[in-house]
């Protein structure tokens, strides 16, 4: 029976997984999908076979709970401990959350299983384990618990993970917050001995300088950014914080921390060449890189200083003798590779009170008295930059171009600005890399540059770029042997992740486990990123890729990995979430990369995998140029991959649908239709669904309501068969769209009701949120409550700019702009149509376009501005995809507001006649008949004076006879040309 999942003890191996799988799963999964995950080495008809007969017998058991077949779709609702440990998280019942018995998710059910199988439940395992951690972090960092109560809680935890240092931190933390922080530092010695252990490594110094902090011993570090070259180009600021840290007092002892080459040796240099020429106090420069051992160490700074070391005498006592109240600035270079030093300078430091460290280092001396000063790479110029002057101006610029004088390389298609802000970038501001760079600038081509840009290696640079790769070997070769061989076989690993990463993906995609991510962070080989990022310089990666064994192997883990991130991210709602709560967006680099490597590989479970979220993640960050990428991808998938899982299929299918919707209502309806036949094939439900929606958000641009109406009423007949909350409340939404001007008070408001009741019933669903406020705002438009309609649409603007959705964003952008201009808040609607015009220029359809000019065209002419009113207008009338669907009616209508404008009153109310008879537009049809009211209000006030004479007849006449014209008449010209009802003056 497995510790943690669902109790699976009356079955045994596939359909033990099977049910395990479903019970996890909680969701209809395909047959198609089952027969992939546990048998995708067997021929189609044989797996097919083999799910049948194992859905057959899941039926047949007593014991089977929950489960429920429908077509060739199955799932599983029993109940699970699993659930119900998300649910304690949910409720906050911390207590029971950190005392699980056991958290190994399906126990036993790996051995025998596929590779597949396998693959998925370690996910899920680790995916699991880490919600656990950040649970039990949770408690420790809540105020509803005593500190004691925290302490208990943490206590327990580390019995499950002992060599866990974020349980250890927040024990600490506890044990401060009781005032027992004596008990610290046993228990610091006692976990520094359980890590070191269990992974080969010491705590890391974050929590080393949290222990010493209590003590009073070690004051904050400093934590200033700083940076240096081969050549000191820039600087000013580093050098400003190094000095004022020197001549503060406080800070003895300063480390420069930083990777090989990124310039501690210069910046140092400069420091001490400074204190040369000042002759303020006595400075000495001490390379230890000779020395092997402390004896060795304290030998050369004595001879540096002129000291004789007597025989039998120790090194250490006749340094603090000669130097206890000499003033001294004491510069060691390369302290790295000597063990034990940091203590014998805290020592020297306690004797001579006037003696001052500065110490360069690969990583950290772990000692009191260290103040650290981490040395990065030099700014890099930003991407899009192409001004000369600007470029110039970049540190990382001005170095190579500094390096290429000094090397007498001074023309050349190596020498350009253009070229050295690439070099730059490519760089990362790694001084050394960029100096290597230079050496190679005469033969460097704009050619070779361009692919450096793609390609991010030394490889796009051709046998020219050895040397250069060699130097830089040579650089990281020192910091690879300081490395432990758990770390030198964790490092190469993480070259995988084109970008940064967190310490999740760094384990599930690595094997990197957290306590070596860390130890890397100390030897300054990882570096440390905002939002409990990571990150490889290039420099490092492209040293560290030459000691991975399989490359391959490490982009398919990497890929895998987000394959499974993303396969959970099959609807919108759930892209939305992600984005806000779990910084999707920071994945983006990752995410590409594994499309790529799916796609080049043809991989179409992945590439199902990753489609629809990576699609939805870059709309709503603009990327429009990644989406037609992925648009171009779908087709040539469609072409020429064959069988295609279920799931790579519906997203295939939808995607293709997405783009295809861009270029018009009756091209989205086509294709929806083509679509909805492969679905059906493939007996889909999640297809179809889809399609049915697409077709009928074509048929309603269409003005085509009743088909709209009739595929809403399919897919909710199949949401309500399937029990597909979610779909049915898009689905209910949509009939609120398409619902008739003459029943819009009764059915089209209690539609709305019933899904605003579905939707409180379910998780956070923020577009189908989004969708409801729309239709809501809709009808009470329609209603003609104009106050309420803004309100609802100001609310829906604001969630939109909340979850960052584009699409959703613009489409409410011209809704809000078309009641403002009705209210007659035109500042306001000028506004949005401003803002909606920043969203059309990231690709949308023609129609949308047209509806924007529409509405620009109407806020000139209520403005009285008729001359750019005219020329919308005419413009407008000129294009002949306005003489067809809902944009033709409200171009009558914007007539009608022409001619009033011009005091054409008769010509006016029969515009406004012909748009109130337009079926597919009811808030057209409400303004239109307003207008007509008051055009004629105005007409008879014009045309007859208060007593009637016989001559007034006529006219009478004539309001009869533009009566009958506008009950019988087609729509009019919108102006010019022939009309189709009388012409009379005001």
């Amino acid at each position: 029976m497995p510790d943690f999942g669902v109790d699976t003890a009356a079955f045994t191996g596939q359909l033990a997984r099977m049910y395990g799988f479903l019970a996890v799963r909680q969701d209809w999964v395909s047959r198609d999908e089952l027969a992939a995950l546990f048998w995708p080495d067997s021929p189609a008809p044989v797996s097919r076979g083999n799910v049948r007969n194992l859905i057959h017998k899941l039926l047949q058991l007593p014991r089977c709970e929950g489960v429920e077949s429908l077509g060739r779709s199955i799932r599983c609702t029993a109940s699970t401990d699993l659930a119900h440990f998300h649910e304690m998280v949910r409720c906050r019942d911390w207590h029971h959350v950190v005392h699980q018995p056991a958290l190994e998710l399906l126990a036993g059910l790996e051995a025998g299983a596929s590779e597949p199988f396998r693959a998925w439940l370690a996910f899920e395992r680790s995916r699991l384990l880490q919600a656990w951690r950040d649970a039990v972090l949770m408690a420790s960092e809540t105020d509803a618990l005593e500190p004691a109560e925290r302490l208990a809680l943490v206590d327990a935890a580390l019995l499950r993970e002992p060599a866990n240092e974020d349980f250890e931190h927040a024990a600490f933390k506890a044990l401060a917050a009781l005032g027992r922080s004596s008990e610290i530092p046993v228990r610091f010695a006692a976990f520094a001995q359980r890590a070191f252990q269990a992974s080969g490594v010491p705590p890391s110094s974050k929590l080393r300088e949290f222990v010493a902090g209590l003590n009073g011993s070690h004051a904050d570090a400093a934590q200033v950014d700083a940076a240096d070259g081969p050549a000191i180009v820039g600087r000013r600021l580093e050098l400003m914080d190094l000095n004022g840290l020197l001549d503060d007092g406080q800070a003895r002892l300063v480390t420069l921390l930083g990777p090989g080459g990124v310039g501690k040796t210069t910046l140092a240099r400069h420091l001490f060449n400074g204190e040369l020429a000042a002759g303020r106090v006595r400075a000495v420069w001490v390379d230890l890189l000779p020395a092997a051992a402390v004896p060795d160490a304290l030998t050369m700074i004595a001879q540096a200083l002129g000291l004789r070391i007597p025989g039998g005498a120790e090194p250490l006592a006749v340094l603090c003798t000669a130097l206890r109240e000499t003033p001294l600035r004491l510069y060691l270079d390369n302290v790295e590779q000597i063990g034990g030093l940091g203590d014998v300078l805290q020592t020297l430091l306690e004797g001579c009170t006037r003696l001052r460290i500065v110490a360069t280092s690969r990583h950290a001396l772990e000692v009191d008295a260290e103040w650290r000063f981490q040395v990065d790479g030099l700014p890099i110029p930003d991407a899009q930059e192409s001004d000369a002057g600007v470029l110039t101006a970049c540190d990382s610029v001005r170095l190579y171009l500094h390096c290429c004088a000094a090397g007498h390389v001074r023309n050349g298609p190596g020498t350009g600005v253009r070229v050295a802000a690439s070099v730059a970038r490519f760089a990362q501001g790694h001084p050394l890399t960029i100096a290597l760079m230079a050496s190679c600038a005469a033969d460097l081509t704009e050619q070779q540059v361009e692919a450096l840009d793609r390609e991010r290696s030394f490889a796009a640079l051709g046998g020219g770029a050895d040397a250069a790769q060699a130097a830089l070997n040579a650089s990281f070769a020192r910091s690879w042997t300081l490395l432990s061989d758990a770390e030198r076989g964790a490092l190469p690993r993480l070259t995988c992740f084109p970008t940064s990463f967190d310490a999740a993906a760094a384990w599930g995609a690595a094997g990197v486990p957290l306590m070596l991510l860390r130890a890397l962070v100390d030897k300054s080989l990882v570096q440390p990123e905002p939002h409990a990022r990571f990150s490889l310089h290039s420099s490092v990666r492209s040293f560290a890729a030459q000691h991975l064994d399989d490359p391959a192997d490490g982009r398919r883990r990497h890929a895998a990995y987000y394959g499974r991130i993303f396969a959970t991210l099959d609807h919108i709602d759930l892209v939305l979430l992600a984005r806000a709560n779990d910084g999707l967006d920071r994945e983006w680099t990752n995410a590409l990369a594994a499309w790529d490597w799916a796609f080049a590989n043809r991989d179409a479970a992945l590439a199902g995998q990753l489609l629809y979220g990576l699609f939805e993640l870059a709309e709503g960050q603009g990327r429009g140029d990644v989406m037609q990428s992925l648009g171009n991808a779908v087709h040539q998938i469609i072409e020429s991959w064959c069988s295609l899982p279920a799931n790579c299929s519906d997203q295939v299918q939808r995607i293709r649908m997405i783009m295809q919707a861009r270029t018009g209502p009756a091209e989205m309806r086509r294709v929806a239709m083509a679509a909805l036949e492969v679905a059906t094939k493939a007996r889909s439900i999640t297809g179809t669904l889809e399609a049915l929606g697409f077709a009928a958000l074509g048929a309603m641009l269409e003005g085509d309501r009743v088909a709209a109406g009739r595929y809403v009423a399919l897919a909710l007949r199949r949401t309500q068969r399937h029990r597909r909350v979610p779909d049915q409340i898009y689905f209910l939404t949509l009939q609120v769209t398409r619902s008739d001007w003459q029943q819009i008070s009764g059915s089209a408001w209690s539609v709305c009701r019933m899904a605003r009741r579905l939707l409180d019933e379910i998780q956070p669903r923020p577009f189908l949120e989004l969708m409801l406020l729309a239709a809501e705002a809709e009808v009470l438009a329609r209603l003609g409550d104009m106050d309420a309609a803004r309100h609802t649409l100001v609310e829906r603007l604001r969630l939109a700019k909340q979850w960052k959705t584009q699409g959703a964003l613009g489409s409410m952008l011209l809704l809000a702009a078309s009641v403002e201009l009705e209210t007659g808040m035109l500042p306001d609607a000028e506004a949005h149509l401003g803002q909606a015009e920043d969203w059309l220029a990231k690709g949308w359809s023609e129609g949308v376009a047209q509806r924007l000019e529409l509405l620009h065209a109407q806020l000139a002419i209520l403005r009285a501005d008729m001359a750019p009113a005219t020329a919308r207008l005419i413009a407008l009338v000129d294009d002949a995809s306005m003489s067809q669907g809902p944009n033709a009616a409200w171009l009558v209508f914007l007539g009608a507001l022409w001619h009033r404008e011009r005091g054409q009153l008769s010509r006016a109310l029969a515009f406004a006649g012909a748009a109130a008879r337009a079926p597919s537009e009811p808030a057209l049809v409400r303004q239109a008949e307003r207008m007509a009211r008051t055009v004629e209000i105005q007409f008879r006030t014009l045309a007859l004076p208060s007593s009637a004479q016989p001559d007034d007849e006529d006219r009478l006449a004539l309001i009869a006879q533009l009566r009958q014209d506008l009950d019988d008449s087609a729509l009019p010209a919108p102006f010019g040309g022939a009309a189709q009802t009388p012409v009379a003056s005001g």
